[in-house]
């Protein structure tokens, strides 16, 4: 399965356009894993099984008792002439280094190259991105992903090698593959590192502190890609503008002090200061205010905003005037279409320092996050909870999740404590029968927001499916609903105050949807 010949591949660093992010994957029932982008000229289609066989590598790891991995298991044993060839000159060459773009302070630029290099050697390939017939001397070769290892890692591999090793694959490449340029998509940008584990003594490079980053490897989830795809990566293998990764991950790793929530006036309080000096226009502050008061009140409701009015920055600012005025611990769940996560976990994060969870992906994804993401160490559980399974306190502060993730893991997810939960495109509950609804009624909620420009889109009937999710004791029966609010728009306005913001536009549509 190896492939020999491969040396480091001279990719692009990806551009940090914003425009070419893309939400995470889910699986199809066509048997691959596919981005959800509109555009299938750019759809990059992996095949099932690789990711699989990938994502099952990487759990096992993480089941592993010992923290360290065998030089000879899985990189290979050097000879005392390689270990030779990498030390000479060491000193020398780590002054030099200066100007490399990688975490200081860990091995020397021949140590890596070295380590990269047996690496390749033994590591399976995993598939082919591209082709140049003018390399090895007009012999041609490939570029390669080799299994476990992430695209700033992928090598050149002589076309003659792998013919003989991978001569099927090969062919199939050369006949109608397409070409794929990770450069072009975010796959070259770790996005966040999800564990860590610590090195070996003969793995460690000399001269480092006992609590180095250099005596680690870290997990590292890759943007655009799922969990599965998750590499293991030393600190020296990722830029120097990385490092915050590491400070994030040991900060969300560390339990906070168990606080209880408190009472504070929504009409008063100070707004939270947000990150990247982001502010809430003043109508958006009003809706904010507005829904914090029924979360205080004990009172689920809905923003009815039309497109375009920021309703996703609203409710961020809701929940983090929780989380900092109110001193609230307990998760947030936030649920709304696959398509539009990429979105909010990005919003999430640019205006607060909430640690935020993408939930998605294929069964093994999600194992894969549910064992990095969810719970502290249990050397480190505080005595307070947050929400978690059988005493587990959780580590994110808000969860995103689809509505066909909803369904697959209803009952993993109706077992958590969360403090409110937000549905985005909420006209998807409006079915009194579907299990979409049912699902989102089985969770254990403390409040609710639903979020909606389109509560009524054909009938009347609609908008009671919306109110009896926020108030089923005061809106028990669709036919009593109809009987009493059909064609009289200024009844259902007085009945529905209190519930509602931005609701100029359902009362216009309750006057023409009876």
């Amino acid at each position: 399965g190896g492939a020999r010949g491969g040396s480091r591949a001279s990719l692009p660093r990806a551009a940090r356009n914003k425009n070419k992010r893309r939400g995470s994957s889910e699986s199809n029932d066509g048997g691959y894993a596919e981005s959800e982008d509109e555009d299938e000229e750019e759809r990059v289609v992996v095949p099932k099984g690789k990711r699989g066989r990938a994502a099952g590598q990487v759990a096992m790891d993480l089941d592993e008792d010992n923290g360290g991995v065998d030089d000879a298991g899985d990189f290979g044993q050097a000879g005392d002439a390689e270990e030779e060839q990498a030390g000479a000159g060491d000193e020398g060459d780590r002054e030099s280094e200066d100007d490399e773009d990688v975490i200081p302070g860990g091995r020397t630029r021949k140590q890596r190259r070295l380590d990269l290099a047996r690496q390749q050697r033994t590591a399976e390939v995993e598939k082919i991105l591209q082709y140049d017939p003018h390399k090895e001397n007009g012999q041609g070769a490939f570029l390669v992903k080799f299994q476990g290892m992430s695209y700033r890692k992928a090598g050149w591999v002589p076309r003659n090698n792998l013919m003989q090793t991978r001569a099927q694959l090969s062919r199939n490449f050369l006949s109608k593959g397409v070409p794929i340029h990770p450069e072009e998509e975010d796959w070259l940008q770790a996005e966040r590192i999800i564990q860590r584990r610590q090195l070996p003594p003969n793995r460690r490079p000399k001269g480092v502190g006992e609590n180095s980053v250099h005596n680690f490897e870290y997990l590292v989830k890759w943007r655009g890609l799922e969990y599965g795809d998750a590499t293991w990566e030393r600190a020296d293998d990722l830029r120097s503008d990385e490092a915050e990764l590491i400070t994030r991950y040991e900060r969300f790793n560390t339990p906070p002090t168990p606080t209880q929530p408190i009472k504070f006036d929504a009409k008063t309080y100070q707004m939270p200061t947000f990150k990247n000096s982001r502010v809430l226009r003043d109508y958006q502050e009003t809706a904010v205010r507005w829904m914090v008061s029924n979360y205080m009140a004990n009172r689920n409701c809905m923003l009815g905003d039309e497109m375009g009015l920021g309703k996703t920055a609203q409710c961020i600012a809701v929940l983090e005037s929780l989380r900092l005025v109110g001193g609230v611990q307990l998760p947030f769940l936030l649920v709304a279409p696959l398509t539009t996560l990429g979105h909010w976990q990005r919003e999430i994060e640019t205006w607060t320092d909430m640690n935020v969870v993408l939930y998605v992906g294929s069964a093994a994804d999600r194992q894969i996050c549910q064992k990095t993401e969810f719970y502290y160490p249990s050397a480190s559980l505080p005595g307070g909870g947050r929400g978690g399974r059988r005493g587990h306190p959780l580590k994110f502060d808000a969860l995103l999740i689809s509505y066909e993730t909803l369904l697959k893991e209803q009952s993993m997810l109706s077992s958590i404590t969360f403090a409110a939960g937000v549905f985005d495109e909420a006209h998807k509950l409006k079915g009194a029968t579907s299990s979409t609804r049912a699902a989102a009624q089985s969770l254990d909620l403390g409040w609710k927001l639903l979020l909606t420009g389109t509560p009524i889109q054909n009938h009347l009937g609609e908008l009671w499916g919306i109110l009896n999710v926020l108030d089923p004791e005061k809106y028990p029966s669709q036919e009593e609903f109809l009987d009493m609010f059909s064609g009289r728009s200024a009844a259902l306005a007085e009945a529905a105050n209190g519930t509602f913001a931005g609701d100029a536009a359902i009362k216009a549509n309750a006057a023409g949807g009876g």
